[in-house]
Order: structure tokens, then C-alpha cells, then sequence
């Protein structure tokens, strides 16, 4: 089995690396999912809402700003943009300092799942340094 594709969202967010991403829900389990969001998020899935996600643009949440403006903007990433960084893409790059008091007490199979797909600053930040060359 080869290497899947690398799948990065408007937000910098891996979707390829994120449990709810559609090829990963069945394998990471949803009982699992759901209580790591419940540990790690304080985020309670409906079992209707607990489905895969297509990842974004495609997918993704409907309501996001970040995904909204970017369209708006006709840009495929955060990183692409001349107003980079903003307050509308700060909540959802902040989310390792929000959630995440001690990483290091963190499992690390629980790293890879619930916080490397988020830790999007450091992957738009070069993007952005590349796109201001």
C-alpha cells in the first residue's frame, strides 16, 4: 500500500493526517473519535454529526470564515494571502496553545491523530514566506 497523498486544508489543517478525514474514520474507530474530541476538545459528537469528512474545500465545515474568505478570495491556502495572518484564521491555528496545556503528556499515537493535523502555523508560515519571495 503506497503513501497517501498529503492533504492540506485552506487552513493550513492536514486532512489527510486527521481522524475524521474520510480515510481515516473507520480505522481510527468512532467510539475512539468521539472520546478524544470529548478529552481533547471538550467536543461532544451527535452521532449524526460523527460522519467522514471529505476534507476541505470539498468538505469541511460549512460555517467556516477561513474557508469563506479564501473562496471569496479565489486562494487555495491561508498562506497565499497578503493579509496573512488574520484574526478570522487565529482560532483555528491556536488550537495546540488552546487545547493542549502539556503536549508532551499527550500519547503519542493521540499527537499524530488529534494534534499534528491542527498545528497548522508553522506549514502556512512557510507557504506565506515563500509566496512573499
Amino acid at each position: 500500500m503506497g503513501m497517501k497523498s498529503e492533504k492540506m486544508a485552506i487552513c493550513g489543517y492536514r486532512c489527510d493526517l486527521c481522524a475524521l478525514y474520510k480515510d481515516n474514520l473507520d480505522v481510527a474507530g468512532k467510539d475512539e473519535v468521539k472520546a478524544a474530541f470529548v478529552k481533547y476538545f471538550d467536543y461532544e459528537f451527535d452521532d449524526n454529526d460523527l460522519k467522514a469528512c471529505q476534507g476541505c474545500p470539498e468538505g469541511g465545515d460549512g460555517d467556516c470564515k477561513v474557508k469563506r474568505c479564501a473562496v471569496e478570495k479565489g486562494i487555495a491556502n491561508c498562506g497565499l494571502c497578503d493579509q496573512y495572518p488574520c484574526d478570522k484564521l487565529h482560532e483555528k491555528t491556536n488550537v495546540i496553545e488552546k487545547y493542549f496545556a502539556d503536549i508532551s503528556a499527550v500519547p503519542k499515537q493521540d499527537l499524530e491523530l488529534y494534534a499534528k493535523p491542527y498545528d497548522s502555523k508553522d506549514r502556512l508560515d512557510v507557504i506565506n514566506q515563500n509566496f512573499k519571495k
